[in-house]
């Protein structure tokens, strides 16, 4: 086993390259994805509803995380009944509403048309 002494994480923090993606371009895949290893644990533990609403706020965080839906689909399909289903999936489009309530209430058909605008294209320059 690789012994390291403490400072030496310090050095991590360090990273140019850390500084650039974490705190010069605000990417906000660190916390999608701890939501999203959040909602693995709360689904290994068979708290269903809880870990949907998690992941319902993970992909209001950042979309990306829709990628693990249909395994998601798969294992509540398998762990509960069609109307637990069901209602798991009301509890998180609930969770999507009330994040989007106050952009839908001022500018509903601008909010709908680019918020899911899946058709973006984006140009990463280093």
């Amino acid at each position: 086993m690789l012994q390291l002494p403490w400072w030496a994480l310090c050095l991590l923090c360090l990273s140019k390259r850390v500084h650039s993606i974490f705190v010069l371009r605000l990417f906000n895949d660190c916390v999608a994805v701890a939501l999203a290893h959040a909602t693995i644990a709360l689904l290994l533990y068979e708290h269903w509803y809880l870990g949907l609403i998690v992941f319902s706020v993970a992909v209001s965080v950042k979309m990306n995380v829709l990628l693990y839906a249909p395994s998601l689909l798969l294992l509540m399909l398998k762990g509960m009944s069609i109307r637990g289903v069901l209602s798991a999936l009301s509890a998180a489009a609930l969770v999507q509403v009330l994040f989007g309530f106050p952009f839908l209430i001022s500018y509903p058909f601008e909010y709908i048309s680019k918020a899911f605008d899946l058709g973006r294209v984006f140009i990463h320059f280093w």
